[in-house]
């Protein structure tokens, strides 16, 4: 059941003097002779942050129910505004307390909206941002589930059980001389701990490690020679066995997030290395989801969100990319699969993802898990995350999956057109999802990713369409949002079918009440109508559209001109 399937709730909180912060529609215009409705169009998703969100009055909560289907929200971390305050809390469930009648937020919404869903985000394959203390965690518990990569590092010398100093070849890349190669030091890759305690306590507190085989060391001290790099360690850390290693035997370094460039740029303020320059406080590693007792540390991770109510653990960066993987100094690395001796191939990193969620659905068997990041790119192949919803290789399917910068590809056609048929394949096998239109409303983004989602989103589907609210539910969605669009005229199995037959390269869907036409190109193009539209980003009366690169139109018919 859709959240349009309740518009009295809306009603009667406009009624109530609906405390809605309007001023969010100030780029939209009003439009006359078309059907605004009460409700949104299509069912939205809010991303949200953690923490307490507001003593709801009814009649807030009402506006809640009616506006939003889905709500992610990241209770369970540190405030990232204020780290001092703690812990924050899950909104919707008991810990941010209960009304008169005992019930949670999120109890009395789902008493309007029985089909709300509630989600917390958790991720699923590194430790989690603003959670300085799960690195104790993980070091404690699984030290040989940390991912690693092959620092290309050997030993000179082969090492017995009791030594404490390890002799190793310099790192590949670094010369002899001069002693620093873009400010990296000469002992390059390696950092000493700066913490005598037991475990890394945050970004700037932590220990130093590496290892060998299966056993982990740590490092205190480094000197440098020309021969090579000496490290003094502590051998058998945390209840891994010290025993002899082979000369040559390969030494490899933990995976951090954290990376300097690339497609995560947006995220360095998330970054988790040590000595990272990001506000973020916690030491974050990544993961070998494939490791036994990384599912059980993830499951208790799981068992907190479940506990409060939640319908859906969100996991995110679950599918078979891996995300802002970083040595120490923050140089992007690849994971290594140690099981097989290589490089991680995309194929098996999302089959240790499907191991990770066949082990929480043993755990949960109502437990409903989320997949967030599912990428066009890697969907059909080259990682073949579909698998992790259709379930069709032998694994449990999760029950949905969030594809995060949603339609973010502009300009480069080919690419739009994977995420588009993506979005197709999961309306018209029955999958549940989440298009999130992730960050600033810059050149038109809302308008064009809604638009994509639009092509093939059918009236009755679990599509979800997702916005940032930051952190508040009472702003109200744009009036791009409230359009009444109709019942679509055409369904498409490949968004190749929706292609103009008058302009190649725009693509087009016919709606009762409507029209959209998306331009994923580099080049203008323009398309002629067979009548007059109203264009909901001018408010204009068009018949001719031109349509500028990378952009979307959506056009509404005017009462009585169907």
């Amino acid at each position: 059941m859709l959240l349009a399937s309740y518009p009295c709730a809306l009603q009667g909180a406009e009624k109530a003097q609906s405390p809605w912060h309007v001023e969010d529609n100030v780029n939209d215009p009003e439009l006359e002779g078309v059907t605004k409705r009460s409700t949104p169009y299509a069912p939205l998703a809010a991303i949200v942050g953690g923490g307490s969100l507001g003593e709801f009055t009814d009649v807030e909560i009402a506006q809640i129910a009616s506006t939003w289907s889905f709500v992610n929200s990241h209770g369970g971390m540190l405030d990232h505004h204020n780290p001092a305050a703690g812990t924050t809390v899950y909104w919707a469930g008991p810990s941010a307390g209960r009304d008169r009648h005992g019930r949670t937020i999120g109890e009395r919404i789902k008493a309007i909206n029985p089909a709300f869903v509630l989600s917390n985000y958790r991720n699923g394959s590194y430790i989690a941002q603003h959670s300085p203390h799960e690195a104790a965690e993980v070091e404690a518990r699984l030290p040989l589930g940390i991912s690693v990569w092959n620092t290309g590092v050997t030993l000179l010398e082969a090492l017995d059980a009791e030594a404490s100093t390890v002799r190793v070849t310099r790192y590949p890349d670094i010369p002899t001389e001069p002693a620093t190669r873009e400010g990296r030091p000469d002992f390059y890759p390696w950092k000493k701990s700066t913490t005598r305690e037991r475990h890394s306590k945050n970004t700037r507190e932590y220990v130093a490690w590496l290892r060998v085989d299966d056993e982990v060391m740590r490092i205190d001290d480094i000197q440098v020679s020309a021969s090579g790099v000496t490290l003094q360690v502590q051998r058998g850390l945390w209840g891994t066995t010290a025993v002899g290693h082979a000369k040559g035997a390969t030494l490899f370094q933990p995976i951090y997030i954290g990376r300097n460039t690339g497609i995560d740029h947006g995220d360095n303020t998330l970054g988790g290395r040590p000595d990272d320059p990001s506000k973020q406080p916690g030491i974050r590693y990544a993961l070998i989801t494939a490791h036994p007792e990384m599912h059980r540390w993830l499951g208790d991770k799981a068992e907190l969100i479940f506990a409060e109510g939640y319908d859906v653990c969100w996991l995110d960066v679950s599918v078979s990319t891996w995300y802002n993987n970083a040595n120490a100094y923050g140089d992007s690395v690849r994971p290594w699969n140690l099981a097989k001796g290589q490089l991680l191939t995309q194929d098996d990193y999302r089959e240790w993802q499907q191991l990770k969620n066949d082990a929480l659905y043993a755990r949960f068997p109502r437990g409903k898990f989320w997949i967030n990041n599912v990428k066009g790119s890697v969907y059909f192949e080259d990682g073949n995350d579909r698998y992790q919803l259709s379930g069709e290789n032998g694994h449990h399917p999760v029950d949905g999956g969030s594809m995060e910068m949603y339609a973010a590809t502009r300009g480069n056609e080919e690419a739009w057109k994977l995420t588009a048929n993506m979005t197709l394949d999961f309306v018209s096998s029955g999958f549940s999802g989440v298009a999130w239109s992730k960050g600033r409303d810059v050149n038109g983004y809302r308008l064009f990713s809604y638009a994509t989602y639009l092509l093939a989103y059918r009236p009755g589907a679990a599509l979800y369409f997702a916005i940032g609210q930051e952190g508040s539910l009472l702003k109200k969605p744009r009036n791009l949002l409230y359009w009444d669009l109709g019942s679509p005229k055409q369904t498409f199995k490949k968004i190749e079918e929706a292609e103009s037959k008058q302009v190649k390269g725009l693509y087009v869907r016919d709606f009762t009440k409507g029209k959209v036409v998306v331009n994923p190109g580099s080049s203008a193009k323009t398309i002629v109508f067979e009548q007059d539209y109203l264009d909901v980003a001018t408010g204009q009366k068009v018949r001719r559209r031109e349509l500028p690169r990378n952009s979307a139109a959506i056009l509404l018919l005017p009462e009585g001109g169907r």
